[in-house]
């Protein structure tokens, strides 16, 4: 089984998807995480990795795709897999495309977004990154959830429930 969670910034994506993969035995596979953890290397990828987290722009979808294509086909996971926040856009489905089962939309507002992305502290959680990483869900994003949503296989999530709740209705949605 092949899953994406996706939402805006500070969604919960992470943190569903992860809760989801330990209870079904399923692989998670987190693209920001993937990102920060590549940013970190004093190569050219690194460099430019960093200067897009920080400005809060899309990864070079090329880049990104043969990312998440390079950690699905060194990873040994019979189940399947969670993916978090890929894809980003519909051109990086052209690079690589999973053929989810499955794809959960955890709908929050922008108020308790920021509220919930300054908490973090994270390097990549400035105002500026904040502002334009929910710009991007909007313009490229969304359009990625259309493409699924014509596809029947999108389920909606109130993500302003409680991290259980949260968790719960996934679990029933993709039970159903």
């Amino acid at each position: 089984m092949r899953i994406l969670i996706t939402g805006k910034a500070g969604s919960g994506k992470t943190t569903q998807a992860k809760i989801l993969a330990k209870k079904l035995s399923l692989c998670f596979i987190g693209a920001g995480e993937i990102f920060r953890n590549k940013s970190l290397e004093e190569n050219q990828i690194g460099k430019t990795l960093k200067k897009d987290l920080e400005k809060g722009i899309l990864i070079d979808n090329k880049i990104a795709s043969e990312l998440i294509k390079e950690k699905v086909q060194n990873s040994s996971c019979p189940f399947g897999y969670i993916f978090d926040g890929y894809p980003r856009d519909l051109d990086q489905l052209q690079y690589f495309d999973p053929q989810f089962d499955k794809v959960i939309v955890l709908e929050v507002s922008d108020e308790t977004l920021t509220e919930r992305l300054t908490k973090r502290g994270r390097f990549d959680d400035t105002e500026e990154a904040i502002n334009k990483r929910l710009e991007i869900f909007q313009t490229e994003t969304s359009a990625v959830i259309n493409h699924y949503q014509n596809l029947g296989i999108v389920l909606k999530i109130d993500g302003e429930k409680s991290e259980e709740e949260v968790s719960e209705e996934i679990e029933e949605k993709i039970n159903e």
